[in-house]
């Protein structure tokens, strides 16, 4: 009886040796690639949102200036519309606008381009991150027949609003020494003496989220390594 219970044990015993441990299922994720200075190669995806989670990357717009302090351009003045319909002038050394000792990132839109709400919310974003070393930011829609429609999540950008009939977007992109002075979305970024530093318009942004609500997107910027917007900006936050 010993002997049968002792070769009982002895068969289950190696059949639990002989037994492997189901494998679990690999879990892939879905992580953007970084982008780079390539061209969006022939058949890759055109909608944003495909391409922000297959890495599909866009070359970077040719219309981008960077001016080292020594070579920029004072911000000009500009005149604008506020949202309740009042003409006013927006200057350097005015609170608001390009004020001494600030960064400002300044995005004009237009709100029948899709990549341009997303640019706000970008730019929104960043003034966010950055605050704390006054970093500042103000948005300036086109005025359209849409333009209205940046009210409905304007209460969640990091700046005021205000609407242009071109004029200002023709006077900072002249400035810049823009070949187009009227593309969008443009992002130019002020530094702390009131200099123009920064230009870059008609860019595309890869988003991924509900892409009916900027306020939901995350926002991938299609730019070579080294040449985001927040690279250009770290690199003026950092001349001290």
């Amino acid at each position: 009886m010993r002997a049968l219970t002792f070769l009982l044990i002895l068969s289950v015993l190696a059949g639990a040796v002989g037994c492997k441990t189901a494998e679990q299922p690999k879990v892939v994720k879905l992580v953007p690639q970084a982008a780079s200075s390539q061209t969006t190669p022939a058949g890759a995806p055109q909608d944003d949102l495909e391409a922000f989670f297959s890495g599909a990357s866009v070359a970077e717009s040719s219309n981008t200036k960077f001016f080292s302090a020594a070579e920029a351009p004072n911000c000009p003045e500009i005149s604008v519309t506020t949202v309740q319909g009042k003409e006013i002038s927006l200057g350097p050394g005015k609170r608001g606008f390009a004020e001494p000792g600030c960064v400002t990132l300044i995005v004009f839109w237009d709100e029948e381009r899709a990549h341009g709400p997303v640019a706000a919310r970008h730019v929104s974003d960043l003034v966010h991150k950055y605050a704390k070393w006054r970093v500042r930011g103000v948005g300036i829609v086109e005025k359209t027949a849409h333009a209205d429609r940046s009210l409905t999540y304007a209460s969640g950008l990091a700046f005021d609003l205000y609407y242009d009939d071109l004029s200002a977007l023709k006077e900072m992109s002249s400035e810049a020494g823009a070949e187009v002075t009227t593309a969008v979305p443009s992002i130019f970024i002020v530094d702390r003496k009131m200099r123009l530093r920064f230009y870059r318009a008609g860019f595309r942004f890869n988003m991924g989220g509900i892409r009916k609500d900027p306020r939901t997107q995350t926002v991938m910027e299609s730019a070579p390594a080294k040449q985001t917007i927040e690279d250009y900006l770290k690199t003026i936050l950092n001349e001290g």
